[in-house]
């Protein structure tokens, strides 16, 4: 909520003005002013509370309240809940839910790179929050790994909605330093230009590839020159850095193509692709034998026939070719601003789902058989998949059964990881039912990476210098 009568700025004593919000102590202090952790003495919990810095010649915050009212009514799993903003002439200060997590840039500086799994793990959950938050026309304006909190359990949360613009952070000419708003902002913020929420996808394209590689897209000894850097060039791909699957490499270069209109066309889009990287598992995710030398091939791609492999690579091949890529575009791609709704194709023949595609607007770029236990000829996954908005006659990818494998396969793990077709409708033939899996091998157990899912650790000590929301200032 916001509070109708305020009742003043942190005092020095440690005490928030009023009897509802007592001081703990101080988290940190960023762009926008400073952190602490306070109790709630009327609900009984901790919550975080940012100052913010005054304003040259204490004049009001301007657009505090309206943009805190917008950002109080999200309400996701990954996104830091603002609960009480308070406004006293220049004074201001913004109680949010307190999260007992690493800022992500720690996390970054002590352990990355990190593996592509929980790169794409963790874009997945920013991507997701930033669909939420675009749907209710928040745009945030500042990603960057300091604004991203991981809790022990590897929950992301994204901080700063409705405040990034409140303090000094949005200047890009700090003297003698790379700010980590010039360091992530897309080129029409550096251009003053109009900024919507493919802003947003642009800066978690950089973080992705900072991610995955350990480094930045665009370094340079000055902001002016990280500036130039980002309005005149593209990026080096993400393996020039080190060995990152095409299909991943793809999903990042285009969020942050320059041209906005050459990136996805909301954060939904983007999610989707994450989401589909991850259904294919570890295994597909880990960069080809060829830079890592001779190895036993992976069991899943051994038993089935290298299906999940061909998807990765399919998936890399087709956002890198024919879905507004910053890596190209092929000359019969047809450039055009409108878009269409990617019908769903699995469940259906080949040649029924092609007149579907076609109908919609779409090409079939390429076709896939690979061995399923599903009626051959039965289309048992596409890339990308239905509900994705793609400009007409971008090119479709369709794996399609062509029967069951003639090697022999362990029948449990076939069935439990081939795609499964989408529900009859009537216009397909129904594809034979999978045989049930016998017993399947248990599964290996996750890799241990910092602050993620199966750490096995205590959560983190709240106390431990710049950990909870104290860097997101």
């Amino acid at each position: 909520m916001i509070s109708d009568r305020p009742t003043g700025v942190l005092g020095d004593e440690g005490v928030i003005p009023g009897d509802r919000y007592q001081v703990v102590r101080k988290l940190g202090v960023g762009g926008a002013g400073s952190v602490y952790l306070a109790e709630d003495t009327r609900l009984g919990r901790q919550v975080a509370v940012k100052v913010l810095h005054p304003r040259p010649g204490n004049e009001p915050h301007p657009r505090v309240e309206r943009e805190a009212r917008q950002a109080a009514a999200l309400s996701h799993p990954n996104v830091v809940q603002i609960h009480d903003v308070v406004i006293d002439g220049p004074d201001a200060y913004i109680v949010m839910e307190y999260v007992a997590g690493v800022p992500l840039d720690e996390l970054l500086a002590e352990d990355g790179p990190f593996s592509e799994a929980r790169t794409i793990e963790l874009g997945l959950m920013l991507a997701d929050a930033l669909a939420a938050a675009h749907a209710g026309g928040v745009v945030h304006r500042d990603i960057k790994p300091s604004n991203v909190l991981v809790r022990a359990d590897g929950l992301a949360k994204l901080a700063d909605f409705g405040t990034a613009r409140m303090g000094h952070g949005d200047t890009l000419t700090e003297e003698g330093t790379i700010v980590g708003s010039a360091a992530y902002v897309a080129p029409e913020q550096i251009q003053g230009g109009d900024v919507d929420h493919r802003a947003d996808l642009y800066s978690l394209g950089i973080l992705l590839y900072e991610l995955v590689t350990g480094e930045r897209p665009f370094v340079g000894d000055s902001v002016a020159a990280t500036v130039i850097q980002r309005l005149h060039r593209d990026p080096l791909p993400p393996s020039a850095h080190r060995p990152v699957t095409p299909a991943l490499e793809a999903v990042i270069l285009r969020a942050m193509a320059r041209d906005r209109g050459d990136r996805y066309a909301d954060a939904a889009g983007l999610a989707a692709d994450l989401r589909a990287l991850a259904a294919l598992g570890d295994d597909v995710t880990r960069p080809i034998p060829a830079f890592v030398g001779e190895r036993r091939r992976p069991r899943l791609l051994r038993v089935v026939g290298g299906t999940a492999l061909a998807l990765t690579l399919l998936v890399g091949a087709a956002l890198t070719a024919g879905w507004g890529s910053a890596v190209g575009t092929p000359e019969d791609a047809l450039v055009t601003s409108a878009t269409a709704v990617v019908p769903e194709l699995r469940g259906m023949t080949r040649e029924g789902a092609t007149a579907k595609a076609e109908a919609a607007g779409f090409r079939i770029r390429s076709v896939r058989e690979v061995p399923s236990k599903f009626t051959p000829g039965t289309v048992v996954d596409q890339v990308p998949g239905a509900g994705n908005e793609l400009p007409p006659d971008a090119g479709l990818v369709l794996l399609v059964s062509g029967g069951p494998s003639e090697t022999p396969t362990d029948d449990a793990d076939e069935d439990a990881h081939a795609p499964a077709p989408a529900p009859d409708t009537g216009s397909a033939p129904r594809p034979a039912e999978p045989a049930a899996p016998q017993d399947e091998p248990a599964p290996a157990q996750p890799k241990k990476e910092p602050g993620g899912q199966g750490n096995g650790g205590p959560p983190e000590d709240p106390g431990a210098k710049g950990r909870g929301n104290g860097k997101n200032g």
